[in-house]
């Protein structure tokens, strides 16, 4: 399928002045709205608050009721028992009992509230810890789909960028072309001059296929996003390395370590994971205190050959402590299992650290030279310009040959494409620096809407 009538029609509508200006805080407003991992990431806020609650409810009194209703068969018997009561008393006596199918109904109420239970204070911190990581998720997502709105968008103007020049490298060979195919004719020009201009014409053709599918690519990754066609934007030629701030490596490195959020992320969860192991550990063999309160109704009744009626009440209030003898070493399993996961969010935490370590001095190493490399290559512009202007001149006059002519048209264009991709670099690069510290915001936004227009 081909490409080209698309993205040219891209092309076109980049014409359009105000009226269709698109901007990069303007898509990144709708991207915060139709992108479904943000709204999933935001509606984890749900769990955290869940979480919290839980928090809240450890150390609140809970109150049980429990009833029993049933049928009962009742036997007892107590033989040589002392009885004593005013005026009579007896040795060796025997009490027996037998009821069969009574009727017999239970009703217990129970009321505990804990008072101290280290358990219970590791459960809490866990929470805590895991309601914080659930909050970073959505920070998390934040960070990722505003990088890959920026990266895109970038790509997309580099894209269009190059297929601009491309079509004028196209245009002065295709020109180039037809004027030697027309002198070869004429006897004025040879079948060499004619191949060669025919190679480099049908090479320039061919770039432009590799550069219609990288642009749809990035146009369509930002238009489902935004839920609106992309629009190319072009590159202000003042942008230059003296109007973007920047910072030293060891400030951005120290920032990183300190802000971006899949760190704080695989902190909280070696912290979880400890939490968990000491809770286990600590919590489990620790001795437990709790204020009780119970009140218990029995009704047992019969209406077998002698009616029979039994009934008890019983109350009590007190504290309850509680100290764990032994786990037959179930908990000490679990210990080195969230020990190990311990372990292992720490060193990925160790490894993502690297990682960006390694993005970031690339990108910031990268940045500069692109700025040390472009007053070099806009000197290179400039002279290239003028030695087409010369080169033209001698053309006209017959002291120089089309193909030279050709050369210094396509070298011009190439030295104005070289210019342009190093000055666009400059914001890739800056961009690229803030992804890596988890610290993008409306500021890199800004900045990149201040130099695309």
């Amino acid at each position: 399928m081909r490409l080209a009538p698309h993205f040219l029609f891209l092309l076109f509508c980049s014409v359009g002045i105000s009226v269709q200006a698109q901007t990069l805080a303007d898509d990144w407003q709708k991207a915060q709205k139709s992108d479904p991992g943000l709204r999933a990431a935001q509606r984890e806020d749900l769990i955290a608050q869940a979480l919290q609650m839980q928090i809240d409810a450890l150390w609140m009194p809970s109150l049980v009721f429990s009833g029993t209703v049933g049928a009962t068969t009742r036997y007892s018997i107590t033989r040589d028992a002392k009885f004593a009561a005013p005026g009579f008393s007896a040795s060796g006596a025997k009490f027996e009992t037998w009821n069969e199918l009574a009727a017999m109904g239970q009703a217990n109420i129970h009321w505990a509230k804990p008072l101290h239970d280290p358990k219970l204070k590791k459960r809490a911190e866990q929470l805590k810890l895991s309601a914080d990581a659930v909050r970073l998720s959505e920070a998390l997502a934040r960070q990722k789909l505003l990088a890959g709105l920026i990266e895109n968008t970038l790509a997309f103007t580099q894209v269009t960028e190059r297929w601009r020049f491309a079509e004028r490298q196209v245009a002065v060979m295709r020109k180039t072309f037809d004027e030697i195919s027309k002198r070869q004719r004429l006897g004025d020009a040879t079948l060499t001059d004619r191949s060669e201009a025919f190679e480099r014409l049908q090479s320039a053709r061919a770039s432009l296929s590799g550069i219609e599918a990288a642009g749809r690519v990035h146009a369509e990754w930002v238009s489902d996003l935004t839920g609106r066609e992309t629009r190319p934007r072009s590159l202000s030629p003042r942008l230059s390395s003296s109007l973007i701030q920047m910072d030293t490596m060891e400030a951005y490195l120290e920032r990183m370590r300190r802000l971006h959020p899949q760190l704080q992320l695989f902190a909280l969860e070696r912290d979880i994971a400890l939490a968990q192991a000491a809770q286990l550990i600590d919590g489990e063999k620790a001795m437990t205190v709790q204020a009780v309160a119970s009140a218990q109704q029995d009704l047992v009744t019969s209406r077998d050959i002698l009616p029979f009626g039994y009934q008890a009440s019983s109350g009590f209030v007190g504290l309850q402590i509680s100290i764990p003898l032994t786990t037959g070493g179930r908990m000490t399993a679990q210990e080195r299992e969230w020990l190990a996961r311990a372990e292992l969010a720490q060193d990925n935490h160790q490894a993502l650290v690297l990682a960006l370590e390694r993005g970031m001095r690339e990108s910031w190493y990268a940045y500069w030279s692109a700025a040390e490399r472009l007053p070099m290559l806009e000197q290179a512009m400039e002279a290239g310009q003028e030695r087409l202007q010369q080169t033209q001149k001698a053309y006209r006059v017959g002291a120089r040959t089309i193909l030279e002519l050709l050369g210094a048209e396509t070298d011009q264009i190439e030295a104005q494409r070289k210019v342009f991709e190093t000055r666009l670099s400059l914001l890739t690069y800056r961009t690229r620096l803030s992804a890596a510290m988890g610290a993008l915001d409306d500021k890199d936004i800004e900045r990149i809407d201040q130099f695309l227009r």
